[in-house]
């Protein structure tokens, strides 16, 4: 007998039926699946997602919410005329950075522009005495520029000069060329090509296999797809019954959620938690995101007292080897059900969330804009909010990086603002997990959101000592300093930064 069939055959029969499922779908979706082609030549159809975000944008054109800005610290000698031509190299392979939205009989297309020389705006602030605060100042009026889709460049590149070693560089994207994960690509391929060029040689980045648009014309065409359709299924069954945004206590706010100004608190769990709840994930065959999930679900129902509700969670839709280098709003929503019941113990709310996270995830190439409108029409509804709370689980942000004279780490950007009432989300750095809450300024303020993430962090160190507790019976407060002696981590050692 194989390794592979000993570790088979020591599974429960739970397990073994949970692995078939997924063999099968795995199967079903390989043979369903048709390869991205390239096209010679260019077709106008724009995306799913990006069709929504052209309308969205045409709707309220001033607003920046849709703007996806990253920014890095650059410290050493860094070579201005080498950083131009790296982005010129990057804009001439990705036909998405050269693309703007035009509106044609009644309806958005894509169109490519004809020039592709990038200019790097520069602004040097070496004469300022407090010269990172006013880079700071004038990055967070910059990330707040809208974009109009129908003009050249979607994108915009700022250099800010501190002194002669030290550089803070600003990208700033609209979604519907970009996404979070095209932001780590854009970083990738500028150390690659910056290192190349420093050195004298071509490029060692390997050609792409298909452009944006390539995709975005394979998608329309799965519309009629099998796969597709049963995935459509599944969705129109789950979300079947309405059950409407999760509703939290009365706030200490006076004021209704007029704007969509955010605020945001975040939290550090020290490594011991983070190691009890890998030992527990592990053990128990859960996934981080699964036993986060289920706290955070925990953590909604003990709010809102709510038995149904649904949570928004984002993933990559980077499935397909031809997509993973691309840069583009490959994006897809997941509206993930949650039916908490107060006297379930948080081991069954384990369970209940595996199946739901394996299920959802098993039919999450569909776009959530077919979804949204099948969902319409099902229940007759013009507009219909599926959810008002967000869950993502990160991967660590970049990490200092060594370059030939050069050190390139991350920039912390604020928030631009408020798409949902509460967004938790939560990143692995080293043997930490830090958690972050964006919340609606106008809904909540800094003191409840502190409250809501310490109950957060309690519902988690709770339950990896005991996921026989009830719901309701989990302990939300702080515990006592006699408590806290028991607990993977005292309560006091964790840290909060707004």
């Amino acid at each position: 007998m194989s390794d592979l069939q000993k570790e088979i055959s020591g599974l429960t029969p739970e397990r073994r039926n949970l692995l078939a499922l997924i063999i099968k779908r795995d199967a079903e979706a390989a043979a369903s699946a048709q390869k991205i082609e390239r096209r010679e030549k260019a077709e106008p159809e724009v995306s799913f997602a990006q069709q929504r975000l052209w309308f969205l944008q045409k709707l309220d054109p001033e607003n920046p919410v849709y703007n996806t800005p990253a920014a890095i610290k650059i410290d050493g000698d860094l070579n201005v005329e080498i950083l131009e031509k790296v982005f010129n190299h990057i804009v001439l392979r990705h036909e998405i950075l050269r693309t703007v939205f035009k509106e044609e009989n009644g309806k958005v297309v894509q169109r490519l522009h004809p020039g592709a020389s990038v200019e790097i705006l520069k602004t040097d602030l070496e004469d300022f005495e407090k010269r990172e605060n006013c880079a700071d100042e004038l990055i967070n009026k910059d990330i707040r520029i809208p974009f109009a889709t129908d003009k050249f460049p979607l994108f915009r590149i700022h250099l800010y000069r501190l002194n002669r070693d030290q550089h803070i560089l600003l990208l700033n994207m609209h979604h519907i060329i970009s996404d979070g994960w095209s932001l780590g690509v854009i970083i990738d391929e500028f150390v690659r090509l910056y290192a190349d060029h420093n050195s004298g040689r071509g490029s060692s980045l390997p050609p792409l296999e298909i452009q944006y648009a390539d995709f975005a014309f394979w998608e329309r065409k799965m519309i009629e797809s099998k796969i597709w359709q049963t995935q459509l299924e599944f969705w129109k069954n789950a979300l079947s019954e309405p059950v409407g945004s999760v509703k939290f206590p009365p706030s200490k706010k006076s004021n209704e959620h007029k704007t969509d100004r955010v605020g945001t608190v975040s939290l550090i769990l020290r490594a011991e938690l983070t190691s009890e709840i890998r030992r527990v994930c592990a053990a128990e065959h859960y996934t981080l995101y699964m036993y986060l999930l289920s706290a955070f679900q925990t953590l909604l129902y003990r709010y809102s007292g709510q038995r149904k509700f649904l949570i928004g969670s984002p993933v990559a839709n980077r499935n397909r080897t031809e997509t993973e280098n691309l840069i583009g709003c490959f994006i897809n929503p997941l509206a993930v059900r949650a039916t908490p019941e107060g006297n379930q113990t948080f081991g069954e709310l384990l369970k209940q969330t595996r199946k739901t996270v394996l299920d959802s995830f098993a039919n999450q190439e569909i776009p959530f804009e077919l979804v949204l409108d099948s969902i319409r029409r099902q229940r007759n509804e013009p507009q219909t909010r599926l959810f008002n709370v967000w869950f993502v689980l990160q991967n660590a942000p970049l990490s200092e990086v060594e370059l030939p004279h050069l050190t390139i780490s991350n920039y912390q950007l604020p928030r631009l603002a408020a798409q949902f009432d509460i967004a938790l989300n939560i990143n692995e750095i080293g043997e930490e997990i830090h958690c972050s809450i964006d919340f609606a300024a106008d809904r909540f303020d800094d003191g409840e959101i502190v409250e809501m993430l310490e109950h957060f962090r309690n519902i988690l160190a709770e339950t990896v000592e005991n996921r026989d507790l009830k719901l309701n019976g989990i302990n939300l407060e702080k515990k006592t300093q006699k408590e806290s002696a028991k607990s993977v981590v005292p309560i006091d050692e964790d840290t909060f930064d707004f």
